[in-house]
């Protein structure tokens, strides 16, 4: 069965080296583990090209000389290039042909191994029946070879089989959870509580989703995974402002955007300072100083709107998603700044939304009078934290935060300035 360790830290070089030796020595042991060693290395970094091609001289190599064993591993290789590579009808014949050998020479790790990747196959094919078949025996195998990372890998494809809300989807959530514990993977179980939790979150379990998310932030924060810390404590301060919990939400968005910061992924930043002003505005609608307090929520709001719209503008489709949330933010900002002494910023933010189509017919209603009547916007926090993933670390490059780019003329120029610095690119 492959390892669950990771690659050794030898050069590409020395690695084909010494499997050449090995070669040569007629040690086929160790042949076998460098060429696992070096597909792991090429799946990491997603040079399946390369992988491919040297899994496919391999398993040549092991025709001409009568090594089946060999060449199945090398066919279980060949499958996996080509799943990396979305080829899944390549897979399908390649995982088969390996897992036939080794159903024939009872090697049931290995099959184990490929029977995981045939579920694989089989959910992106959507033959979701076929799929469970081979990932329950694929769990099954490595429960009983104690491989506790693939057992979790396993059970967490088999959660990807239900419905988030579907009891099985914890029930597989839970068990992968487990697996990781006790093999003491504390990055990977901190992710597997994050999925947990959503899965409880689909099924209305608020309480038990909390206390999920709180544990996977711990144990990220410990093993210093700042990206993911980050993505668990926003969701959790989105379910805690959901259930009217202001406070506490506002105090793990700023906690989710200390991490953030530190792991660099500034569209998660961007979020938490919006989130962070439509929290502050709930806390202020009753207070005194709510116009002084709404004029630093937008000195806040704005910036990050102006960063993640030049985000989401890079893609068309990403664009089409953010446009009526947008027109919402802007809305809500122009509705946050009444009286005659914010008109020109009102102005500006108005010509900024014509700019991108995110105009909103309410916008031209709230210029009038002087007491703010802003409305609120905590429901679009969900949307925009899970829309997180698609966005990663990516920031648009100088040239699309510019006026002439972006839109931002005028009195949205010292907000433009602030979002380049607020958020700054890290190349290289």
């Amino acid at each position: 069965m492959a390892s669950d360790a990771p690659p050794q830290a030898d050069t590409l070089t020395g690695l084909l080296a010494r499997r050449r030796e090995a070669r040569d020595a007629t040690d086929h042991a160790t042949v076998t583990a460098t060429s696992r060693t070096l597909w792991q290395r090429w799946v990491a970094a997603g040079e399946t090209e390369q992988l491919l091609a040297d899994a496919r001289a391999e398993r040549a190599h092991a025709r001409r000389h009568d090594q089946e064993e060999y060449q199945a591993i090398c066919d279980s290789a060949i499958g996996l290039a080509h799943l990396r590579r979305g080829e899944l009808e390549e897979a399908e014949a390649a995982f088969h042909t390996a897992a036939r050998h080794f159903t024939r020479s009872a090697t049931s790790g290995e099959l184990a191994v490929a029977n995981h990747h045939l579920g694989e196959v089989y959910i992106k094919l959507d033959r979701i029946d076929d799929a469970r078949r081979h990932l329950h025996a694929a769990a099954g195998a490595f429960r009983e070879h104690n491989a506790a990372v693939w057992l979790a890998k396993s059970h967490v494809k088999l959660a990807e089989t239900y419905a988030l809300h579907d009891s099985q989807a914890r029930h597989h959530f839970k068990a992968a959870l487990t697996a990781l514990m006790q093999a003491k993977k504390a990055p990977e179980a901190g992710h597997c509580a994050m999925r947990l939790a959503a899965a409880h979150a689909a099924a209305a379990d608020t309480k038990t989703a909390l206390s999920l998310y709180q544990e996977a932030a711990t144990v990220l924060e410990h093993v210093e995974r700042h990206a993911l810390q980050a993505e668990a404590l926003a969701q959790l301060a989105t379910l805690q402002a959901g259930s009217n919990k202001i406070r506490e939400a506002e105090y793990n968005y700023d906690k989710a955007r200390t991490a953030s910061i530190a792991a660099r992924t500034s569209p998660l930043t961007a979020v938490c300072d919006i989130a962070i002003a439509l929290l502050w505005d709930e806390q202020a609608r009753k207070s005194y100083r709510r116009g002084a307090i709404l004029f630093h929520t937008v000195n806040l709001m704005l910036p990050a709107t102006i960063v993640l719209t030049a985000i989401h503008e890079s893609n068309e489709e990403r664009a089409e998603t953010w446009r009526p949330v947008l027109a919402q933010l802007l809305g809500w900002s122009i509705a946050a700044l009444p009286g005659s002494e914010h008109a020109e910023l009102r102005g500006a933010i108005a010509d900024y939304a014509r700019h991108h189509n995110a105009s909103d017919s309410d916008q031209e209603s709230v210029r009038k009078g002087r007491r703010p009547h802003t409305p609120t916007l905590l429901a679009l926090l969900p949307h925009m934290v899970d829309g997180i993933d698609k966005l990663g670390t990516f920031l648009p490059a100088p040239s699309r935060l510019t006026a002439a780019s972006t839109g931002a003329h005028g009195r949205l120029a010292p907000f433009l300035e602030s979002a380049r610095h607020r958020f700054p690119r890290h190349d290289g």
